[in-house]
């Protein structure tokens, strides 16, 4: 059932494109149709479920919606959250400047100079 997905140059809903590609690049995936994946729902969910299988069903031959667990569903979310935070993505790279520079801090000490009881 796995699959290389097709390159597609048109797909209605631009996040389905947006998370069409990455999924594509990052991920073996499975593309099934949907007559396929009605036949087949449950195991499908289960699979997502417990082996964070992922689908791409496609009508009439283009990709139109993704089947994947709840898990990886707030995955994505949350990442695109902070993807979308251009504060919250600047911080994340002074982070990684500040540990490149070896700028860190020791957590215990941290925690004994305030009196932090974590």
């Amino acid at each position: 059932m796995r699959t290389r997905l097709p390159i597609v140059t048109k797909i209605a809903n631009p996040m389905l494109t947006k998370m069409y590609r990455i999924m594509y690049h990052y991920t073996v995936i499975k593309t099934l149709p949907i007559t396929k994946a009605r036949e087949e729902l449950p195991t499908l969910v289960d699979k997502a479920s417990k082996l964070l299988d992922e689908y791409v069903i496609t009508v009439n031959g283009i990709p139109t919606a993704i089947l994947m667990s709840v898990s990886e569903y707030e995955s994505w979310k949350e990442t695109m959250e902070i993807l979308s935070d251009p504060q919250l993505v600047s911080a994340i790279h002074e982070g990684e400047e500040d540990l490149k520079k070896k700028k860190v801090y020791d957590w215990e000490k941290i925690k004994k100079d305030f009196h932090l009881d974590v």
